[in-house]
């Protein structure tokens, strides 16, 4: 997928985009070689980033696609959950 495909799937509120699909574009575009033994933020935010989505378009956007990144993370140990959420927290705070 390019920059621009990814771009705009994730302004689209009806699409889905899954962390695997975010971790699968960190490894194509050269971000990272594991980006699954990275925080999710990190490799999120880097991949907005090599998409030119700095300023996350829209607040309700960003909402949509954290809650279906979380639904990607349960599996992950409760100390790691909420260092990703708080990271998410302190963003939409400076928003």
């Amino acid at each position: 997928m390019t920059k621009e495909e990814f771009k705009k799937l994730w302004i689209d509120p009806s699409s889905a985009i899954t962390f695997d699909e975010i971790a699968e574009l960190a490894v194509e575009w050269g971000i990272c070689k594991n980006p699954k033994t990275k925080h999710v933020d990190d490799v999120l935010n880097a991949v907005l980033e090599a998409a030119g989505i700095s300023d996350y378009d829209e607040i309700d956007e960003f909402e949509s696609r954290l809650n279906s990144l979380l639904k990607e993370f349960e599996y992950l140990p409760k100390e790691e959950l909420i260092e990703s959420l708080e990271f998410y927290i302190n963003v939409l705070k400076n928003k």
